[in-house]
């Protein structure tokens, strides 16, 4: 994972709204939230997150029931989720009971 982050960047970003942010995991569960990789992401993350009217989750089927160390945020924060086909009709499911808009690609 190639990141730079600086705190200037945060700063920069809390003054910055969006209408639509893309987001991408290393983990989705329904217990434990969306999860990344690196601890270093996660304020960007969180940011972006908090400063977007629409929020988007790019998440491959292999990331569902997968728990990363880096938690960001939970499932319910965001409006809508693109994955790919391979995706189980129980996380199908899952994502309705949330309201969650789902794309299957």
């Amino acid at each position: 994972n190639q990141v730079f982050e600086r705190d200037e960047t945060i700063a920069f970003l809390e003054n910055i709204r969006s209408s639509k942010v893309f987001v991408l995991a290393a983990g989705v569960c329904e217990n434990f939230g969306i999860t990344c990789i690196n601890q270093n992401e996660v304020a960007l993350k969180k940011t972006s997150i908090k400063n977007a009217m629409v929020k988007i989750l790019l998440v491959d089927s292999s990331k569902f029931r997968v728990v990363k160390n880096a938690y960001f945020a939970d499932l319910s924060d965001f409006d809508i989720i693109i994955t790919d086909k391979g995706i189980t009709e129980e996380w199908i499911e899952i994502i309705n009971s949330h309201k969650i808009q789902l794309h299957i690609v």
